[in-house]
């Protein structure tokens, strides 16, 4: 069973739902493999095997291109790793049927989901972005929190994307899912040697010697770092962000962006953009920051030119394959001196799947959720994804991670990472950050304006 609904029936759903008074909003993200801003709100997809008899549990799930690698999008959906995975649930479970459709414009399920909520036609499970876009979702999906398994809760990180605190309660809205992340800066391990540095037995200890070592590296004629916002705020999203974090810790973040605190007068804020501005300033990072294209925002690692890539770990396998796996490496942002928390890097779950509280089926749906967050398969989701296990008990052993290289430093990093700090904004807030911070880290715009302008996004979104 195929189905394509076009944006005119989004159109319409969305207006439903507006005139019923229902919470209106957007979200703001990481583009992925396979999402790109200029797609249509189109849904595509169908049964995941043959029709559903009468007496069968059907399942409706909403999938996104999320959930889907750079191979699966050059595929058939029913080839689809998460689709292989259905199939295989539904026969570990006869009478089930999942019925998925495939939402190309992951940004517009949000809405969609609340249109749908008022009709006979609403999803069981959905895929949505962790963090404030989920908590957005708070009255429309199942509190999991006595639902999900002891064995799940034990053994899998991410918990922090899909917990919303309210009220001093805390519940768990959506099991973490596809992966784990971690970003930090990949190093050249030949360059560094002729610049006498070994990061692999002498990393940088705090800030202050990694921005000592950066000066090295320029006096030796390299680039010390290259980064790029890659339009859509890479560079600072993704790594100098990790400041933010470190300095003022998450319950900050969210109340900035809540505008129950101010961004002005948050030391961590301004700390992580004046550190990539004066680096930019300073001669330490690429002067096409702001201006490189996506499809080149490694190219000066990659041929030996700049000695410092910001990044993370889903470009690592084209970083290995440009350098040799025997001469990159990788660390997380170096702190300040005073970071509450220590050489922690950018990462988490991105994303999030969530019942919604109209399923009749709740239990099944849970189940379903179960099989996808288990051991075995969620190592291969997210081996699948190029992404870190969020399952503690998946070792780096089991995942044929060779000792000592890049790929256990990244496995290691993604053990205490900090969380995005765009899923803890709310949508507006978030959208102006990643709008506004190419020009901050390259010193058009100074840390104080953009903080003065974030809290005026964050008081209208109240």
């Amino acid at each position: 069973m195929k189905k394509v609904i076009a944006l005119v029936l989004v159109l319409v759903l969305v207006a439903a739902c507006a005139s019923c008074g229902a919470p209106t909003g957007t979200t703001t993200t990481t583009p992925e493999a396979g999402q790109s801003a200029g797609q249509s709100a189109e849904e595509t997809g169908g049964s995941a095997s043959a029709e559903a008899q009468d007496g069968d549990i059907v399942l409706k799930y909403w999938i996104t291109p999320a959930m889907a690698n750079e191979a699966d999008m050059q595929t058939p959906e029913e080839d689809w790793f998460i689709v292989q995975k259905i199939h295989e649930f539904e026969e570990a479970n006869p009478g089930v049927k999942i019925d998925y459709t495939v939402i190309t414009d992951d940004g517009s399920l949000p809405q969609m989901f609340k249109a749908a909520a008022m009709t006979n036609d609403c999803p069981d499970i959905i895929n949505v972005w962790s963090g404030n876009t989920l908590f957005q979702l708070e009255d429309l999906v199942v509190d999991l929190t006595d639902l999900i398994s002891k064995d799940t809760k034990d053994n899998m990180v991410g918990w922090d994307a899909t917990t919303l605190a309210k009220d001093g309660q805390e519940k768990i809205l959506a099991y973490p899912t596809s992966g784990n992340e971690i970003n930090g800066f990949f190093y050249n391990k030949q360059i560094l040697a002729d610049c006498g540095l070994d990061y692999d037995k002498n990393p940088p200890a705090d800030l202050d010697a990694f921005l000592k070592d950066l000066q090295t590296i320029k006096d030796k004629g390299y680039t010390p770092v290259y980064a790029a916002d890659s339009g859509w705020s890479k560079g600072y999203l993704s790594v100098f962000a990790a400041y933010w974090q470190q300095i003022s810790g998450k319950d900050r973040i969210v109340s900035d962006g809540g505008g129950e605190a101010s961004f002005t007068d948050d030391e961590g804020f301004l700390q992580s953009f004046k550190i990539p501005a004066d680096m930019y300033a300073n001669g330490l990072m690429n002067a096409d920051y702001a201006s490189v294209a996506s499809a080149d925002d490694k190219a000066e690692f990659l041929i030996g030119k700049a000695a410092i890539l910001a990044g993370g770990n889903g470009e690592a396998s084209t970083i290995v394959d440009a350098l040799g796996l025997e001469n990159v490496g990788f660390i997380a942002p170096p702190s300040p001196a005073d970071a509450q928390t220590k050489n922690a890097g950018i990462g988490g779950a991105g994303q999030a799947l969530a019942i919604s509280q109209t399923c009749e089926n709740q239990d099944m749906a849970v189940k379903f959720l179960e099989f996808l967050a288990s051991k075995e398969v969620h190592a291969e989701l997210a081996d699948h994804m190029s992404k870190l296990p969020l399952r503690t008990d998946v070792t780096a052993e089991e995942l044929n991670i060779e000792a000592g290289s890049v790929y256990e430093q990244m496995y290691d990093a993604a053990q205490g990472y900090v969380f995005w700090v765009d899923n803890l904004l709310k949508p507006d807030v978030a959208a102006e950050l990643m709008a506004m911070s190419a020009q901050v880290v390259i010193g058009q715009m100074t840390p104080e304006d953009l903080a003065k302008d974030l809290d005026g996004v964050a008081a209208a979104a109240e």
